[in-house]
């Protein structure tokens, strides 16, 4: 095997790694990783989607992953932090910034809103009858 035959190798044996890394690093608040997940998952994109959003190429989603996610806590800690991750990447800082409020958003709904709590609209064929056509059941009368 050659010289340059193994360094390919040994950087495909590196990014498989960092991807494997990037998705159990996906559970931990923690990293970076997290908050592309659920942005991710929000938005329904996938890697190359989101590698696009960015404007960075998918092989650096990896490293990006296991960067530790700025917290939005401290205003002037969260800019400062966003900034540092966007410049080593060369992302916008405004695209970083707001990728991860988002994210924090779909977390926030995800974790406090009980499942089927929102779907408040139902169909007439399914609603008790005297509720459909938008008429109300009338309250019993207990005069």
């Amino acid at each position: 095997m050659s010289h340059k035959q193994d360094q390919k190798n040994r950087a495909s044996e590196l990014e498989a790694a960092l991807g494997f890394a990037a998705d159990k690093a996906a559970r931990d608040k923690f990293f970076m990783s997290s908050a592309l997940n659920s942005f991710v998952q929000g938005e329904k994109k996938n890697k190359a989607e989101l590698a696009e959003y960015l404007e960075i190429g998918v092989e650096q989603l990896s490293r990006l992953a296991l960067c530790r996610r700025p917290y939005s806590n401290e205003v002037a800690t969260f800019r400062r932090d966003t900034t540092a991750i966007a410049n080593r990447f060369e992302i916008k800082p405004a695209t970083l910034a707001n990728l991860l409020r988002r994210a924090e958003t779909y977390e926030f709904n995800q974790n406090s809103v009980p499942s089927g709590y929102l779907m408040a609209a139902r169909d007439y064929e399914d609603a008790p009858e005297g509720e459909q056509e938008g008429k109300e059941k009338e309250p019993p009368n207990d005069a």
